[in-house]
């Protein structure tokens, strides 16, 4: 028997329409970039409407009925399929006019969303849970009373370097300071520093339904891990945030570098993987997800060299000498991982195992060979920059300490990156103050210091 079909016709959709599912202002208040992109999508969407119904099933626009494919499923091949057709930041935006439009037509009815709770409204927390409360998530932000004030005074103004220009009014928060907000959540994104994991565990403990989902969105090895151990009857999910933000004066985040929200793969993610690509965080799993958390640490080696410099990424990863100092974290790591059989994943355009070489490189050439390395924006600094900034503990011993701890596992030493641990340390405290290229290199190179 023959499927019904449902078909929604692109052609319909004028600039206005179009304008009414992307989220700028108006259409007579558009930068140049913003008109860009507005004549990219409606072009696409007209490209789309016009090709033959073989292919319009493909991208989700011609579709079976309710009983044989969810709304989610469509969604998920729609952007399986724009994604190697169009720029990023095109995805995004016929990501969201396809939910849009998949949504309010007839026979697709919507489901409850789950309610998220962002637990550490940090950078990360703040920036993740303002996209997905754009997106329409009924989502909650539990944190510290300085973030509440900022927020209630000055609500969200969330930007990236694609140009994402997203703003959440005061009244359009949900922020507390309240732990028994837990009580009704479906789902917990965990995104305090790596310091505090034992202290949200404590709070998850006391407070929430046993039922929700855990997502540890934080850096180093072994949060989640730490998480699981304290929680035994909650089910958490490792996760992984590629991209930086900066925290900017007045409740603006802004993210300023690429990359992919990632998790380890679970079934129970299913209902959040529509919200996450409305709110263009796309959520990527996988099955190895050690792989992918070393992967990601040996970038984030990174943010104690940017942190010491006292330079934007940008700035800093210009020059030669900040990128050598990377570079024998990163080969020193490297040895490590190899001598515990650990493979880390590829999680740049580089490959790990590439990346001591290319940083080693005089300016010029790195220039070409790592363009996308430095397609950073001119404000994106590392988060231990960020701590150090206001005098806060620094997630070092979760970075460069864990390659010391690993190293310590297996009966080994990694001397450069407990040196850095301990160059971080001190600026902690006061005791160092902002290094250059040279004087970073020189000391990384000596002896070990004392704590």
């Amino acid at each position: 028997m023959l499927a019904e079909v449902v078909k929604i016709n692109l052609f319909d959709y004028d600039e206005t329409s179009i304008a009414k599912c992307l989220p700028y202002p108006s259409l007579d208040k558009l930068n140049h970039t913003q008109s860009c992109e507005l004549l990219e999508v409606q072009t696409l969407c007209h490209q789309l409407g016009s090709q033959n119904a073989i292919q319009l099933q493909i991208i989700g626009i011609q579709v079976t009925s309710p009983a044989q494919h969810s709304s989610d499923e469509l969604r998920r091949t729609s952007m399986l399929w724009l994604r190697s057709q169009a720029c990023q930041c095109c995805q995004n935006l016929i990501g969201n006019l396809l939910h849009d439009l998949m949504n309010t037509h007839a026979g697709f009815q919507k489901q409850d969303s789950p309610h998220i709770v962002v637990l550490g409204a940090g950078a990360i927390g703040g920036y993740i849970g303002g996209c997905l409360a754009v997106a329409g998530a009924h989502l909650s932000f539990l944190g510290r009373s300085k973030m509440q004030h900022i927020v209630k005074t000055h609500g969200y103004n969330l930007t990236d370097l694609y140009g994402r220009h997203a703003k959440l009014e005061p009244t359009e928060v949900q922020f507390t300071t309240d732990p028994s907000v837990l009580q009704k959540a479906d789902c917990v994104l965990v995104t305090v520093k790596s310091r505090d994991t034992l202290a949200a565990a404590d709070l998850l403990r006391t407070h929430a339904n046993p039922n929700a989902i855990i997502i540890s969105f934080q850096n180093g090895i072994g949060n989640a891990e730490a998480l699981a151990n304290q929680l035994p009857h909650f089910q958490v999910i490792a996760g992984m945030v590629p991209f930086n933000v900066v925290t900017l004066p007045n409740g603006h985040l802004h993210c300023g570098t690429e990359g992919q929200l990632c998790t380890e793969s679970n079934a129970l993610l299913s209902p959040l993987i529509l919200l996450f690509e409305k709110a263009g965080l796309p959520l990527q799993q996988h099955a190895h997800f050690k792989e992918i958390q070393w992967g990601k640490l040996i970038l984030n080696l990174n943010n104690a060299v940017n942190a010491l410099s006292d330079l934007p990424l940008k700035e800093e990863l210009s020059q030669r000498a900040y990128r050598q100092c990377l570079a024998l974290l990163i080969s020193e790591t490297l040895t490590v991982l190899n001598l515990a059989g650990i493979h880390p994943a590829k999680i740049s355009k580089v490959s790990a195992k590439l990346l001591p070489y290319i940083l080693r490189t005089p300016d010029f050439v790195f220039k070409r060979l790592a363009a996308s390395m430095l397609q950073i924006d001119e404000k994106a600094r590392s988060s231990m920059w960020e701590d150090l900034q206001n005098q806060r503990t620094t997630e070092v011993t979760a970075l460069n300490g864990a390659v010391v701890d690993l190293a310590k596992s297996i009966g080994v030493s990694a001397p450069v990156n407990a040196r850095m641990v301990t160059l971080v340390q001190q600026a902690e405290k006061g005791l160092l103050k902002a290094l250059s290229g040279r004087a970073l290199l020189q000391t990384l190179k000596q002896v070990p210091l004392a704590s």
